[in-house]
């Protein structure tokens, strides 16, 4: 398996053996599966600005856009009890800050997981995208 990181994507995770391209939705996805698979990152500055305004339009078309993949989840780097504690620059209530990602797990029909550092950011994506290959392409990984 070899990775996928947009070239758009300005804090990306190290893969070995990585390759960067432009992907039409996401963030990560595996080559040769980049019309069937995506993961999106978000860091919790860039959540909190998606569950308002433009930023939220645009995730969201970004979100349709991945409707026509087979997979697709996005990455929150953030876990839930570090939003409560957090100093945000937002008015936004943190309720509405979680709310939004449970709330449109259902809507989209997409997995949102929220991870404690950068580091489980980068190991989830890994193991989604093997993942993806095991239980929906039925490759080894």
């Amino acid at each position: 398996m070899r990775i996928v990181v947009d070239t758009r994507e300005k804090k990306p995770y190290r893969f070995s053996g990585a390759i960067k391209k432009p992907l039409k939705v996401g963030d990560y996805s595996i080559e040769g599966y980049e019309d069937k698979v995506a993961i999106e990152r978000k860091s919790l500055q860039d959540w909190v600005q998606c569950c308002i305004g433009k930023n939220r339009e645009r995730l969201e078309r970004e979100i349709e856009r991945s409707k026509s993949l087979n997979f697709f989840a996005i990455i929150i780097e953030s876990d839930v009890e570090s939003i409560w504690k957090a100093r945000l620059w937002s008015k936004i209530p943190r309720s509405a800050i979680i709310n939004t990602a449970i709330a449109w797990q259902v809507k989209h029909d997409i997995p949102i997981i929220f991870v404690s550092r950068r580091s489980d950011g980068k190991r989830a994506v890994e193991t989604l995208l093997k993942s993806y290959l095991k239980y929906k392409e039925n490759l080894p990984k």
